[in-house]
């Protein structure tokens, strides 16, 4: 979440202090963008890679319950919660940019391999389309 309002800052101006830190609350304030129609909540393997812009905000959404938050949405008939974000970056392979969390470094990874990472039990995505 901190590289995304980093970067958000640099271009906006706009200090990170000045958003949530609950990921629910920002996609339901809208203060960082608004949910791309077709990516508001869609599983993994239903993503459509070409409505993804570079600069969109992806939260990745799991199963597991986070206590700290309601749920984002329903996925597949099932609560969804947000445990990790990055930026898509528009590559060729349709990567996105994330602090990794288990090694502490910021990360450009293909999104669809980090979605399909099993071990991780990435459910799906919301994307965020910053604001202009």
């Amino acid at each position: 979440m901190g590289l995304v309002f980093v970067a958000y800052q640099r271009v906006t101006g706009t200090p990170w202090r000045r958003h949530s830190y609950l990921p629910s609350r920002l996609a339901a304030q809208g203060t960082l963008g608004k949910p791309v129609a077709g990516l508001e909540c869609v599983g993994r393997e239903r993503l459509d890679y070409a409505l993804l812009r570079p600069g969109d905000i992806i939260l990745i959404l799991r199963f597991q319950e986070n206590p700290k938050e309601p749920p984002l949405c329903s996925l597949n008939g099932h609560d969804a919660w947000v445990w990790h974000m990055g930026l898509f970056t528009g590559s060729s392979e349709n990567a996105f940019l994330h602090a990794d969390p288990f090694y502490g470094v910021v990360n450009e990874a293909p999104l669809r391999d980090y979605l399909s990472n099993t071990w991780l039990s990435n459910e799906g995505v919301c994307v965020i389309r910053p604001n202009p």
